[in-house]
């Protein structure tokens, strides 16, 4: 035989050498058969081989053929020879060849056989170019020959393996074109139908080991592919529209198999035809009316459900979600369940249809099982709220619908307590299912006899706060009333139940608390002071524990419980090991810590209870942590100790060395200024707390407010102020609009020093030289200056002082009897002061009247016989005086007034005498009136239970007996008819007001509070409001005795003027029954409330109540007038602070005034 080489592959490969006959001619085998000699060609080979034809009558070619195969394929051993043929690909080419032209003298066992044999050498082997071979064998077989029926089942499966293999990659695209050709041979022929009936049978017949071999899987995959890309019905072209077409419904019925006995490899490939066939309308259409939505599910359900993490299966469910609407009824929780298990989100339409399914597995339909896995799947995501939320909803209307102490009840509350603390549960569907249980506990609580259901929902919140801020926040509402008996806040339950009225709120309902595991909640709090909890829930706790532990009542037989909770706080504060918040929040970890120090001050309502060492220890801690860069650290510690010096009174004298020093290093952090200043001016009215004071620690107070006043005189806010200069008392009193707080302070220091000079033993007023130093101030140029401010204090200072020196009695029932005879009155200027000596003639008796900026006195001077002198200030010596009567040189007879000197602040280098003239005498009236106490106003106001409305709470004309009792300690009872004090608007005619009010005043300050209780009722309800609302609503400053069992509104009373509101709500709250038997029953010390001060928006928020604080009733009166003094002073600053100027304060008029007489009649 004579051969031509070549050296290309089938698949265009260098790696096989082989041969490759050419025919010349003969174009059938009946023609080929005449020649002796053939050559045949290869379009894939620019080679010939020239072959002899074997002899026609060679019984054996079949064998040998088949032979040769086996002998390369390896399949089984062989000692035959090769005949000539180089490798398997050889072997294969010229056996199609030999078929190709003696096809009619293979017996069809031989074919059988060499079919057989090709297929199983085709399986040995992965190289195109064999596999290329081999399927041209048995495409000329198909076309040259009788394909043999039992053949063609095997003959399907080779070819579908090779299709799929030939797929996977793009060279060899070429195989997978001709192996569809040889597909299409067969279809077209008259074994068509027979193609598709073997190639479903491959899926039917699919068992588990031949699945699980490398060829069974690639004969299934090949055929889904063979199947979706050429024979689906609705996608095969119009040129091959004569073959066979499959329904994906016929596809359906025969996967079953292949999804039970397959491997996750074959479900992954079933998946990814199904997601093909499905965007195709036709086979919707097929679904349809063929009504196979249900078979479809069937095999994809659990394909999916074996491979969920094949980014297929989420493919594929997207598209089954998509087409829902077609899906009957029954097969819809199925799509959502797949839909659920891939973390899918359900649309509107499959969720609404869904919900009704849903609620076949509630608890009450006796299927715990079913409705926990649907409850773990929901909450597995966050993309099922909504859904998880309607259906748990449902569930617990469902449970209480059956009644109460139901047999589902319990389980319920387990199963969703679990799922809540299971760390698979997402955030998102943990709150869902936390605000269930609060809106059962909600519920629950609103009617007496569910005790043992009220008792599991608190074991679960307990245990559910740890992870949910919902949950949290419930447990925070609960409440012990004066009596112990526990309720929740009615302001939460409107917010849940907003259908329900206030009338029959929660709070309405008491149970017994010692019924409730309370020790549950105790641990809970303990084990988030240890951190161990998510940053929200973290906070919420930290947050809302103060005021929780302000709750006495609740606590008071669980001090064990306290103990640990400041012991937690104390030994977190020292450490500072405690949670950051996440950069997310915005938070620093300075935020802890003001939280840790605000729990820590609630737990000093307890001292009781504490040892010495342990309120040392807290007091220990807010000194050490003052200081910190911080702001909010430091104002915190400042706050806490205030309340220890209300509180704590004892302790605190023996520790106020420590205090004070600690004030005096804080001056060098100009932020804190106001809230130290506020400490000292408090301190200033607590004289049992600085009675060991010696003169050092008096000048350290004032030390550091001569520091806040030079800080201030150095911001841009207080450039220019009114001033004095030492030897000019004609200053300037231009001033600038400035900003409040600056001005506060300023105001605030020059208080402080004013208070604690009334506050110093006689000896200690040798501080007065280095008081009146820090109220100097030198500028640019060298000018020393003294603002007006600190000039009303020198005077107050020197006013003082003569007061106390004993050449100052008080003399204001001094009157003339007729024997004193004419009386001559003159009228003078000296320095500061207005002068007025009423002198009779005859006896030489003199009334002498000294007013100042600060004060006005009156002295008795009779005549002696001798030269008497009286001292009108201590800033001169005896060489500085008028006399009484002008002739009287010298003051040899009627006697003399010792002045300032001139080169006092005080003095002024020339007296000068007044007109008699009825304007003069005008002007010294409204002096006159000008109070020298600095007068203040306040509103106290009484909220009964269940008020709200302003007409509701101003008809109240008296309170429970604790707000009396809070009322009366306030100040004075004092009686407005005729009264002679700055009523601040109250009438003194007509009891049109009331006929008492309650004033408080010291040497310097007055405060007068409006109560409405106090003021008679008008049966007309509006007229009675307006009446009584025309003083606290033109107050700046109300203070606020809230009894109503809601929190107070600031809007409640609408006005323009007020700032601050003061509330004051008693910690336990009590009905209106307890007000008149607990609060009179229980010691002042051991009631205690809740002290907060609300602002308007935009208002300096400075208060140590800007935090709520817990307050014993002793204490309470002291502290709120403190706090109402203070805010009086910012209010008011506040209310002028677009208007230039100091501090608006009396002392400063009468001392405008008195240079207003200066500029008028100074040259007389």
């Amino acid at each position: 035989m004579l051969y031509l080489s070549s050296s290309a592959s089938v698949d265009g490969s260098d790696s096989v050498v082989h041969s490759v006959p050419l025919v010349l001619h003969s174009k059938s085998p009946s023609s080929a058969a005449s020649n002796d000699r053939i050559a045949i060609s290869n379009a894939n080979s620019d080679s010939i081989q020239i072959i002899q034809r074997p002899e026609p009558l060679d019984v054996d070619i079949g064998q040998t053929l088949t032979a040769a195969i086996r002998r390369f394929s390896g399949v089984q051993p062989t000692t035959e020879k090769s005949h000539g043929f180089s490798n398997l690909e050889d072997a294969l080419t010229q056996a199609a060849v030999i078929v190709r032209y003696n096809a009619k003298w293979l017996a069809e066992s031989e074919i059988v056989a060499l079919l057989q044999c090709t297929i199983d050498a085709a399986a040995t082997t992965s190289t195109s170019a064999e596999l290329s071979a081999a399927v041209n064998l048995v495409d000329t077989v198909t076309v040259y020959s009788l394909l043999p029926s039992q053949c063609l089942k095997d003959v399907v499966k080779f070819l579908s393996q090779v299709y799929y293999a030939a797929t996977r990659a793009h060279k060899t695209n070429k195989l997978a074109q001709t192996t569809w050709t040889v597909l299409l041979h067969l279809l077209e022929s008259h074994l068509g139908d027979q193609v598709v009936v073997a190639l479903l049978d491959i899926f039917e017949s699919a068992d588990e080991t031949q699945l699980e071999s490398r060829i069974g899987y690639a004969q299934l995959a090949g055929a889904l592919l063979i199947v979706s890309e050429n024979l689906f019905e609705g996608v095969n072209d119009s040129e091959h529209s004569t073959i066979p077409s499959v329904t994906l419904t016929q596809l359906l019925d025969t996967l079953w198999p292949a999804v039970v006995n397959g491997t996750d490899s074959v479900r992954v490939a079933i998946m990814e035809t199904m997601q093909t066939l499905l965007l195709h309308e036709s086979a919707v259409v097929d679904l349809d009316a063929h009504c196979s939505w249900d078979l479809l599910l069937e095999v994809l359900e659990p394909c999916i459900t074996l491979t969920p993490d094949d980014p297929g299966a989420k493919t594929l469910v997207k598209t089954l979600v998509s087409r829902a609407a077609h899906f009957e009824e029954r097969n819809l929780p199925i799509v959502a369940n797949l839909a659920i298990d891939l973390n899918l989100p359900l649309p509107a339409s499959l969720s609404d249809a869904m919900l009704p399914l849903w609620e076949e597995v509630l608890p009450t339909r006796d299927t715990p099982n079913a409705f926990s896995r649907l409850l773990t799947k929901l909450c597995r995501s966050s993309q099922y709220t909504s859904e998880l939320s309607t259906l748990i909803d449902r569930s617990a209307v469902d449970i209480f619908l059956r009644g109460p102490g139901n047999r589902y009840f319990a389980t319920f509350v387990q199963t969703v307590q679990n799922l809540v603390i299971d760390p698979a549960t997402t955030q998102d569907a943990a709150d869902v299912l936390a605000q269930a249980l609060v809106m059962m506990f909600r519920h629950t609580v609103r009617f007496p006899g569910l005790q043992q259901d009220l008792e599991t929902l608190f074991q679960a919140l307990c245990k559910t706060s740890l992870r949910c801020v919902s949950a949290a926040e419930a447990m925070f509402s609960i409440r012990a009333d004066v009596e112990g008996s526990v309720y929740v806040e009615s302001g939460l339950l409107s917010k849940l139940f907003p259908a329900h009225s206030e009338s029959t709120s929660v709070s309405a309902v008491m149970h017994d608390a010692s019924a409730l595991p309370l020790h549950a909640w105790h641990d809970a709090i303990l084990t988030v002071l240890d951190g161990q909890v998510e940053w929200n829930v973290y906070r919420c706790f930290l947050e809302k524990l103060p005021s929780h532990l302000g709750n006495h009542t609740m606590f008071d037989p669980r001090i064990d419980f306290i103990l640990s909770v400041r012991r937690k706080a104390c030994n977190l504060l020292e450490s500072g090991a405690y949670p950051e918040p996440p950069p997310e929040s915005g938070l620093t970890k300075s935020h802890v810590t003001v939280a840790l120090l605000h729990i820590l001050t609630a737990a000093l309502s307890y001292h009781q209870f504490l040892s010495k060492n342990d309120t040392l220890e807290m007091v220990s801690i807010f000194l050490n942590i003052a200081g910190s860069r911080d702001y909010v650290v430091s104002t915190s510690c400042i706050h806490a100790l205030t309340i220890c010096c209300y509180e704590l009174p004892d302790l605190m004298t023996s520790y106020m060395d420590d205090v004070i020093d600690k004030m005096s290093k804080l001056v060098t952090q100009r932020y804190l200024a106001i809230h130290v200043l506020l400490f000292l001016v408090g301190l200033s009215r607590q004289s049992k707390l600085f009675h060991n004071f010696q003169t050092h620690d008096f000048k350290k107070i004032f030390g550091v407010c001569g520091s806040y006043l030079q800080s201030i005189r150095g911001t841009s806010a207080l450039d220019e102020r009114p001033s004095s200069l030492p030897s000019d008392q004609t200053s300037s009193m231009s001033a600038e609009s400035s900003d409040t707080l600056p001005q506060y302070v300023y105001a605030l220091a020059h208080h402080t020093i004013a208070f604690w000079y009334l506050a110093l033993k006689p000896h200690d007023r040798v501080l007065k030289e280095y008081i009146t130093s820090c109220l100097r101030y030198t500028t640019a140029s060298g000018q020393e200056i003294v603002e007006d401010q600190g000039l009303v204090t020198i005077d107050l200072m020197d006013g003082v002082d003569a007061a106390e020196s004993g050449v100052a009695s008080d003399a204001d029932q001094a009157r003339f009897e007729d024997l004193d005879g004419r009386i001559t009155v003159l009228d003078r200027l000296s320095g500061l002061f207005l002068l007025t000596t009423e002198t009779a003639l005859r006896t030489g008796k003199t009334i002498l009247t000294v007013r100042r900026a600060t004060g006005t006195m009156r002295r008795v001077i009779e005549a002696s016989g001798r030269s008497a002198s009286v001292r009108a200030t201590m800033e001169g010596s005896e060489d500085n005086f008028i006399s009484i009567f002008p002739d009287d040189i010298n003051g040899r007879t009627y006697g003399k007034i010792l002045v300032p000197a001139p080169t006092s602040l005080l003095g002024s280098p020339h007296a000068a005498t007044l007109p008699e003239d009825p304007a003069v005498q005008r002007a010294i009236q409204i002096f006159d009136r000008t109070s020298a106490l600095d007068s203040h106003k306040a509103g106290v106001i009484y909220i009964g239970e269940g008020q709200s409305t302003e007409d509701e709470i101003l008809q109240n004309c008296m309170g429970s007996p604790d707000y009396h009792e809070f009322v009366l300690s306030l100040g004075t009872l004092t009686r407005l008819k005729d009264a002679a004090f700055n009523t601040q608007g109250l009438d003194r005619m007509d009891n049109a007001d009331g006929e008492h009010t309650i004033v408080w005043h010291n040497t310097l300050t007055e405060l007068v509070f409006h109560l409405p209780t106090f003021m008679p009722n008008n049966e007309d309800v509006h007229l009675n409001t307006a009446n009584k609302k025309k003083h606290i609503g033109n107050d700046y400053v109300n203070i606020v005795f809230n009894n109503s069992g809601s929190p107070f509104a600031m809007d409640t009373f609408p006005s323009q003027f007020n700032y601050v509101y003061i509330v004051i709500t008693p910690s336990a709250r009590t009905r209106f029954i307890q007000t008149r038997t607990q609060s009179t029953e229980t010691d002042r010390k051991d009631r205690f409330y809740a002290v907060q001060v609300l602002t308007r928006a935009g208002y300096p928020t400075v208060s140590s109540a800007a935090e709520e604080k817990i307050i014993s009733g002793s204490s309470l009166p002291d502290y709120v007038r403190n706090l109402a003094l203070n805010e009086c002073i910012l209010s008011l600053m506040w209310a002028h602070r677009e208007e230039p100027g100091e501090y608006p304060s009396s002392w400063r008029s009468r001392l405008l005034q008195i240079r207003r007489f200066w500029e008028r009649y100074g040259d007389s």
